[in-house]
């Protein structure tokens, strides 16, 4: 700042005329309200909780060079909303589904086994019984993709997947989910992929919270096999379609989950192997970033569906989940 007696001093002792005073005291108003400006900035930025830059824009060079600049740079770093939740699909994504012959025909003789422990007796082979019973399977699939509804276990199988025989109605509302286990459990064959549990801990170790949305009729055999896995402990949260009564990828069901995680869809990233479920969904839903690994079942899941190869991909495609850290890292930088 120029005090008063400095504009005396210049024109009585040196001579200058009121021009240059005038000349000499703009600029170094100019200079005093530039290192203000910059001064505040570098201290908020550097030395103290973050707040709005700028809040009170000085009409003056100084704050058009620099404060604009400010808010800018600042209105760029708060548009990066931080990532704070990872939701994983579970079958063909952290697990790998292989379909066999001799696991389709192992599922119809435990079938068979179990229904007749219940004084079902059908007369049919294994094989004949997983006939009926895959018909039935494609036909509840192809329902349940159209309406994105999950039908209750016992539904599923009187309407569906009971073919061939009769059985009780309420003895069918009973069972339904222990039949359902058993063809989760044998008509897949399940394998956890071997690196999942490092990357579970790497993110866990990060701070995140995870969770698991998947599709499944069973009510039950989705949350065995996590703890079997020895997974379970990483998980903030877990639901399935069956709970939900409605599928992937309807976008209400994205959104929900996030929401009772305790985050906002846009803070959660959604890891999945199919384009049609879990990248078309989330993104509808509004999440961040979506994640796709391939699995044996993707390219047949993705075809069933109607997509074709030039179907908008993930945001990341990878080839292992020991990937996902690291592009949560990137991300976060």
């Amino acid at each position: 700042m120029v005090y008063p007696p400095i504009p005396l001093y210049l024109t009585e002792a040196l001579g200058a005329t009121p021009v240059l005073v005038g000349v000499i005291e703009g600029i170094a108003e100019s200079l005093a309200s530039l290192l203000k400006v910059f001064s505040g900035y570098v201290s908020d930025r550097f030395l103290a909780p973050p707040t709005k830059p700028c809040a009170k824009v000085e009409t003056n060079v100084a704050c058009t060079l620099f404060g604009w600049w400010g808010i800018v740079k600042e209105k760029h770093s708060m548009s990066k909303t931080p990532i704070k939740a990872v939701i994983f699909d579970m079958g063909g994504t952290l697990e790998d589904l292989i379909i066999t012959d001799e696991g389709i025909l192992r599922c119809g003789e435990l079938m068979l086994e179990f229904l007749a422990k219940h004084g079902v007796h059908t007369g049919l082979t294994p094989a004949k019984l997983m006939e009926g019973v895959m018909a039935g399977h494609r036909a509840y699939g192809k329902w349940s993709s159209e309406t994105l509804l999950e039908a209750p276990p016992h539904e599923m199988w009187a309407r569906w997947q009971v073919g061939g025989f009769s059985i009780d109605p309420d003895l069918l509302r009973v069972i339904a989910n222990d039949l359902t286990v058993i063809w989760e459990l044998n008509y897949y064959n399940r394998v956890m992929r071997p690196e999942a549990p490092a990357m579970l801990e790497a993110l866990k170790t990060r701070g995140y919270k995870l969770g698991v949305l998947s599709n499944t009729a069973c009510l039950t055999q989705m949350f065995d096999s996590i703890k079997d896995y020895g997974i379970d402990r990483y998980f903030d949260y877990i639901t399935l379609s069956s709970l939900m009564g409605m599928r992937k990828p309807n976008p209400l069901v994205f959104t929900v989950t996030a929401r009772n995680m305790g985050v906002e869809p846009s803070q959660c990233i959604y890891v999945g192997d199919t384009i049609y479920n879990d990248v078309l969904g989330p993104r509808r839903a509004g999440y961040a970033k979506t994640i796709r690994i391939g699995s044996h079942l993707t390219m047949h899941s993705d075809a069933a569906d109607g997509l074709g190869e030039n179907a908008e991909d993930a945001d990341f495609v990878i080839g292992g989940l020991l990937e996902i850290p690291g592009i949560l890292d990137g991300l976060a930088g």
